[in-house]
């Protein structure tokens, strides 16, 4: 089964936009994303899935659908070369195959976490079954997501076709390492500059970082 998402969005009106001098000095860079890297506390994540017998794969993700959809920015996106803003965004969904060659599908936000868990493994068995790398390039309102769980990185780059006028944000987790009774994971978070400005990029990983943190072991679900 196929997520749904849905695909309206508003046209932000650049005359009257606030960042309109930075859309204009962005727009047309040969390399117009900044990025960063930084580490996320995955403690009370962890906790809570060593008691709710959950993955804490299963666990960030749908906290990290949520974050993406709380901060406005995160879902601005060119379309047809102009700015909008999509009433809600996904999460793309990165899943190694059986050849150890990976596909990709796709995460909507959902407020409970038992049916979010449903939705993420009926994705990754509909990857794996008749899935390809091709399955999210036409969607706008996507967030192209990967991890890669066996490095603890301190930096990353993408490739990328300067010639695509893409402007969707690429967000990569690292490893989860645990030291002094703490966990850890890298995050890199890359977005368009005439989109999305540093201030946003700290906003988004706050939030995150709050609902990280805001896992309780005794929540049931």
């Amino acid at each position: 089964m196929k997520t749904t998402f849905s695909k309206l969005y508003k046209p932000i009106d650049v005359l009257t936009w606030k960042r309109k001098e930075h859309f204009e000095k962005w727009r047309n860079f040969d390399e117009p994303f900044h990025g960063i890297v930084v580490k996320l506390d995955l403690t009370n994540c962890q906790l809570f899935c060593d008691e709710a017998h959950c993955k804490v794969f299963e666990r960030y993700m749908y906290h990290f659908v949520h974050a993406l959809n709380h901060v406005e920015p995160m879902k601005y996106r060119l379309v047809n070369d102009e700015p909008v803003v999509f009433d809600e965004v996904l999460s793309g969904l990165v899943v190694m195959r059986p050849d150890a060659t990976f596909a990709y599908g796709q995460l909507i936000k959902m407020n409970d976490f038992a049916q979010f868990r449903e939705q993420l493994n009926l994705e990754k068995k509909r990857v794996i079954d008749r899935g390809t790398i091709h399955d999210i390039e036409r969607l706008q309102n996507i967030t192209h997501f990967s991890v890669l769980p066996w490095t603890d990185f301190i930096g990353l780059s993408h490739a990328r076709n300067y010639g695509d006028n893409d402007s969707i944000p690429k967000i990569t987790f690292g490893k989860i390492t645990k030291n002094n009774g703490r966990y850890s994971m890298p995050l890199s978070i890359h977005v368009h500059h005439a989109l999305v400005d540093g201030k946003d990029v700290a906003d988004f990983i706050n939030v995150f970082q709050k609902l990280l943190d805001e896992n309780r072991v005794s929540e049931k679900f």
